[in-house]
């Protein structure tokens, strides 16, 4: 699946990153074509959060928040990442088409 919209020429690793929490880890690569599409670099995190998730270098434009596939713990870290900066993104569905409409939103506004 190709989307026809125009990353950014800024090389990954540069990117602004999009954290996707829960969700389905057998889609992770799909996601990842997503965000990379709309120009962000991805992380995906199902289950927990790793303590170093916010690295100096990295810039979080927005977390997704599959709010049907996950932990309590795991949403109040989500609200503290929003803390930080982040735009917190609340998705009531796993699906593809949810993540590409939310960045698609993102980048139009």
């Amino acid at each position: 699946m190709r989307l026809h919209h125009s990353p950014t020429e800024v090389p990954v690793g540069q990117r602004d990153t999009v954290i996707i929490l829960g969700g389905k880890g057998g889609l992770e690569a799909r996601y990842r074509e997503i965000a990379q599409a709309y120009g962000y670099d991805l992380k995906h995190y199902e289950q927990r959060l790793p303590p170093k998730t916010h690295p100096a270098s990295q810039r979080i434009a927005f977390v997704l928040v599959m709010v049907s596939m996950i932990s309590h713990p795991l949403m109040a870290h989500a609200r503290g990442l929003g803390d930080d900066g982040a735009n917190l993104v609340y998705l009531r569905s796993p699906s593809l088409s949810a993540v590409r409409d939310a960045l698609g939103r993102a980048k139009k506004g």
